[in-house]
Formats: structure tokens, C-alpha cells, sequence
């Protein structure tokens, strides 16, 4: 209970600290709950609650564009593929 105390107070997220200690994220609110953020800390955890790149958003986003870039090869040969019997006319 103390690290996550300590944890909050060094502006780390609650499911941050949840997830470090093996414990549910209510357990950390309730433990956490009085404690207040400075307004920093506050500006960086809703920054990086909306940069893509930031925790599983950035694995999420590489299977997406990994499957797209598939699709897109897969396509290109069988387009090419379908060319290669043209006839000249």
C-alpha cells in the first residue's frame, strides 16, 4: 500500500500501478484516493492517454498495419499474377 502511495505521488497512473504490484486498479483507487496530482502530472497522464504509440496502443496499431501490409502483398501478386496472362492485344 505504500508503494503505490509513493508511486501516485510520483504521477504514475493507477493501472500502472496495478499492474507493477499484481493488485486490482480498485484496490489501488481506494488506497490512492486522497492523494492529489500537480496539474504536470495531470497534462502528462491525459497526454499519454492519447498518444497511440504509448503502452498496448503501440502493439495494437503494428498488428494492424502488419495485417494491412499482408492484404496489400497478397493483392499486388495476385494482380500480378493476372496480368502475366494477357494476351497482347
Amino acid at each position: 500500500m505504500m508503494l503505490a502511495r509513493k508511486l501516485r505521488k510520483n504521477g504514475n497512473s493507477i493501472k500502472e500501478i496495478a499492474l507493477k504490484l499484481h493488485v486490482s486498479s480498485g484496490s489501488v483507487s481506494i488506497w490512492c484516493r486522497d492523494i492529489e496530482l500537480t496539474q504536470e502530472q495531470i497534462d502528462n497522464l491525459q497526454r499519454r492517454m492519447k498518444d497511440p504509440y504509448y503502452g498496448k496502443r503501440a502493439i495494437y496499431l503494428k498488428t494492424v498495419k502488419d495485417k494491412k501490409d499482408q492484404t496489400i502483398a497478397k493483392l499486388f501478386l495476385k494482380g500480378k499474377q493476372s496480368i502475366s496472362t494477357l494476351s497482347l492485344r
